[in-house]
C-alpha cells in the first residue's frame, strides 16, 4: 500500500514537472511567428507572371497591321523579380493563324511599346534555315514567310513571330 502512495505521489511530480517545462503559450508562439511571417511577405511585392513580360510589338506593313506572336522571353523588373519563358519556333508559334496579305515592294516598320537597345528582323525559310533580313526590306521575298523579331532591351530580350503572305 505504502509502495502505490510513493508510486503514485513520483507519478504526480514528474507529470508536473514535465507540464511545466512545457511551452504553455504555443498558440502565442504560433501567432507571433505568423505575424512574422507575414510583415517579411509584406515587404516582398508578388506579381502575377503575366504582370513581367517583354514591351509589346505592332508591325505596320503598308496599309495593314500586324500584330506578332510574343516567343520566348527573358525579363526581369527592378525589384529583381523576372521570368523566363519558352516557346516552339517561329514556323510553329504560327502554323495555325492566317497570313497576313500585303504587295510588295512593302517595307515593314516595327513600332516597339518601348524601343529596344537593339533588335534584329530575321526570315526562316523552308528548309529551316534563318537569313537576317536588313531595314526591314522585303522587296526580294515572294510567298508566305515566317518571320522573327529578336530584340533586346536591359530588361531583357524578347522573340516574337508573325507569318506573311507578300503578293
Amino acid at each position: 500500500m505504502k509502495f502505490k502512495f510513493l508510486f503514485s505521489v513520483l507519478s504526480l511530480v514528474v507529470f508536473l514537472t514535465v507540464g511545466g517545462c512545457s511551452d504553455t503559450n504555443g498558440e502565442v508562439n504560433e501567432i507571433e511567428n505568423a505575424e512574422q511571417v507575414n510583415e517579411t511577405s509584406s515587404s516582398f511585392v508578388s506579381l502575377d507572371p503575366s504582370d513581367i513580360k517583354p514591351p509589346e510589338l505592332i508591325i505596320h506593313a503598308g496599309d495593314e497591321v500586324v500584330e506578332p506572336i510574343l516567343g520566348t522571353y527573358s525579363w526581369s523588373i527592378k525589384n529583381g523579380q523576372g521570368i523566363e519563358a519558352d516557346s516552339d519556333s517561329p514556323p510553329e508559334l504560327v502554323k495555325l493563324i492566317q497570313p497576313t496579305s500585303i504587295d510588295a515592294p512593302t517595307p515593314l516598320e516595327l513600332d516597339f511599346e518601348e524601343q529596344p537597345n537593339y533588335y534584329t528582323l530575321n526570315i526562316w525559310k523552308e528548309d529551316g534555315t534563318v537569313e537576317s533580313v536588313q531595314d526591314g526590306d522585303i522587296s526580294s521575298i515572294e510567298g508566305e514567310a515566317v518571320f522573327e523579331v529578336l530584340a533586346q532591351w536591359d530588361a531583357g530580350s524578347a522573340r516574337y513571330a508573325f507569318l506573311l503572305d507578300i503578293n
